[in-house]
């Protein structure tokens, strides 16, 4: 069995043809890793800023006001009651430089707002620019003489987390961070 082909191949060649054939195999294997490893990274860093930005308005999102009957006297729970503003802060932290917007929502209304330096946790009434706790029987739990007076306004509010971080809440409640 003499075969002009069977002589012509160096058989010591064969091997060193499998190791460049595996190598380059090999290559493309760790190239096809690499880039799989590159987005499977790019996942977990969308991933890390999502979380990171649901853990920073964690706080923000336990902050809101609105409209609300308050007394005009805050001592004296029998006092006849005005529009004012209930605020919420439902965080364990307090929030800072907190800007409370009355918006008119008719024309002629004329806005105005009141600005406290710091809004502890709890839940707060805001009557004439005077900010006091609510107390534990809330005016809406009274008895009301006479119709609701009408609301011409929504309350817009402005306020800083203990990370720095000044959000706003529109009248509608939608929240946004405030690029400074």
């Amino acid at each position: 069995m003499n075969t002009p082909f069977i002589q012509s191949v160096r058989w010591g060649d064969v091997p060193t043809w499998i190791a460049a054939l595996a190598t380059v195999v090999a290559f493309a294997a760790a190239g096809w890793a690499a880039i799989a490893a590159w987005k499977v990274l790019a996942v977990e860093r969308r991933r890390d800023r999502a979380q990171q930005a649901r853990e920073e308005r964690a706080h923000a999102e336990r902050v809101a006001a609105w409209p609300s009957l308050v007394t005009v006297d805050p001592n004296d729970a029998s006092s006849a009651e005005v529009w004012g503003v209930t605020m919420r802060n439902a965080g364990d932290m307090p929030i800072y430089q907190v800007r409370v917007e009355r918006v008119p929502t008719v024309s002629g209304g004329g806005e105005s707002h009141v600005i406290f330096e710091v809004v502890p946790p709890g839940e707060w009434l805001v009557n004439r620019g005077v900010m006091y706790p609510r107390p534990r029987t809330s005016s809406a739990a009274r008895s009301h003489v006479g119709p609701t007076p009408p609301r011409p306004y929504v309350i817009e509010m402005t306020f800083t987390d203990v990370t720095e971080r000044t959000w706003h809440r529109d009248g509608r409640g939608r929240l946004t961070l405030q690029q400074t």
